[in-house]
């Protein structure tokens, strides 16, 4: 059965690049629910139209060094803009960490 969740895994994240190339996506590109997050990422800064949100992170800090260098990068070269939403859980909250299309 390990095999038939892989491919279905896989189906998922190639209907998400598919939606992405297409620019009908619908809400934000979530990014952590992916096996290969950087890839992702690399797909929606190719193919998604201005505007649209891409989550790279999720929780009370930054914790994914490579995406959040990934991030950064992108941000430095001009192909996004970076920004948190604060996520209210009970007393405290969390932060999505969030890349905008420019």
């Amino acid at each position: 059965m390990a095999g038939g969740t892989e491919i279905m895994s896989f189906q998922n994240e190639l209907n998400e690049r598919q939606n992405i190339e297409r620019g009908s996506v619908d809400g934000d590109v979530d990014a952590t629910k992916h096996k290969y997050p950087v890839q992702v990422l690399e797909s929606f800064i190719q193919n998604a139209p201005r505007g649209s949100k891409a989550i790279y992170c999720r929780g009370p800090f930054l914790d994914s060094r490579s995406l959040g260098e990934f991030a950064r990068q992108m941000h430095l070269q001009g192909q996004c803009d970076l920004v948190q939403r604060r996520i209210k859980v009970g007393r405290t909250a969390i932060f999505e960490y969030l890349m905008v299309k420019r």
